[in-house]
Parts: structure tokens; sequence; C-alpha cells
């Protein structure tokens, strides 16, 4: 049975994201939305929402939202967070490559690099099929990715070893150039609770694709008007940017 990523690191996760400056993602998100005339209260879907912290933003900012998310566990972890903030939020369980709503949404934003994991050009085309589908009409996709110089560069071949409060981690990465593809083997020492430690490994792939791959793949799913940022910025990436946000109106 495939592994389901996260699901053994979920209740460590945001430890080890905790130098990521979430408001500021979900501030660049909103701008975006904004612009194409998508503002509270506003139906959106966090694709692969993770723990849900971007989800519980968008949702202090106004927005209805839904998090969906293949890993229970952190869907688990996301609802623990929603409750303490009195948060409502829909909680669904699917996979990004085959999953359906209940009722069409107004954006779909999916972060953090999630859509990277889909290593095949037909998981691509599946996922965008679903998100095309639960889109109203002139509804917006707007998601980040990981590029190929990120991936070859910044993942790259070596090691890595973080402490993160009582979370210790170790990230080995390797890169192959035949398929663009970036493999991470995480392993993580985490408290168990009862003084001791218990290790934690997982093993994450991503794919980098070019920008007009991603462009052909996005008109073969109907969409169209598509938008490539350098990340955080409203420029267009060059050759040494890490990370792109792409935007495609239904």
């Amino acid at each position: 049975m495939e592994a389901v990523p996260y699901s053994q690191i979920a209740s460590v996760y945001d430890t080890l994201m905790s130098e990521v400056d979430y408001r500021t993602w979900a501030g660049y998100v909103v701008s975006i939305l904004s612009k194409h005339g998508i503002v509270p209260p506003a139906r959106l879907l966090d694709l692969a929402c993770g723990t849900g912290t971007a989800t519980l933003l968008l949702a202090e900012a106004g927005f209805e939202m839904t998090g969906l998310d293949l890993s229970d566990q952190m869907l688990n972890v996301a609802r623990s967070k929603a409750e303490v903030r009195r948060a409502k939020i829909h909680w669904q369980q699917g996979d990004m490559r085959r999953f359906e709503l209940e009722k069409p949404v107004d954006a779909v934003v999916c972060l953090f690099d999630s859509i990277n994991y889909l290593t095949e050009g037909s998981e691509l085309l599946d996922c965008f099929a679903c998100v095309r589908q639960s889109l109203r009409p002139g509804g917006i996709f707007l998601f980040d990715m990981n590029t190929i110089h990120a991936l070859s560069v910044n993942w790259g071949n070596g090691t890595k070893v973080r402490q993160d409060g009582e979370v210790h981690s170790i990230w080995r990465s390797r890169y192959q150039p035949c398929d663009r593809t970036a493999h991470l083997e995480l392993t993580v020492f985490g408290p168990d609770g009862s003084g001791g430690y218990r290790k934690l490994r997982e093993v994450h792939v991503e794919r980098g694709y070019e920008v007009s791959e991603i462009e052909e793949y996005l008109s073969r799913s109907e969409f169209s008007q598509i938008d490539i940022f350098k990340h955080g910025t409203n420029e267009p990436p060059d050759t040494d940017t890490v990370r792109v946000m792409i935007i495609a109106k239904a």
C-alpha cells in the first residue's frame, strides 16, 4: 500500500514548519484573489491543507473554507486547531488526484509545493480536472510549485541536521536529473510523552516541471488566463527562481 506523506510526522509537522511565515503567505494569496474579484465571504478550497494553518488564516480573513487532505493524521491536527480557535471549517479527507466537493467553490488554493508531489503528467491532469470541476465558472485556481532549480540546487544532494525545540531531524536529499525528481528521506526524533523519544521516518518525492509543461496541462484541463509569478511578487520568474505562484481561471 502506498504510504501517505506526512502521516508519520503529523504530530511534529508544525514544529518542523515553525519558521514558515504563514501570515505573509496568506496575505499574498488574499491579495491575488482580491485582484480577481474574489473577496470574503467567498467559498474557498484549501487543497492538500495539511494541519490547516493556512486554512485557518484564510478563514480568519473571512472566507468560507473547506480543507482537504489525504492524511487523516494531518486532518486530525487541523481539526484540533480549528476547535481551539472556534473556527467553522469543513474538513474533508481526499486525494488531490480524485476528489469531489458537495458545492462548487470560488477558488481553489494549493500551497507549499503540494503539486510537486504529483510526479507524473497524468496525475497533474487528474488533479487539474478535479479542480476545474470544483470551481464555479470564472473561478480561480491558485497554487505554488518548487522549480527545477529549487529541487536540483536547494534540495540537491546532501544531509542536514536540525533541532527545533525537542524535535531533532535528519534531512537526506538526492536529486535525479533523469526524471527531475528530488527524494527526501526525513528521520525525526520527537518526544514520546514519557520522557523519551520516538523515531519517525518518511520518504518524500517531488518532481520539477518546466513552466511550459504546467501551462500545457492547465490548458488541456480547460483553464485560461494563466499567469505565473515569482512567488511573493507580481514579477515573472527567472532562471534562479526557486518557487513560482501560478494562477489559472476556470
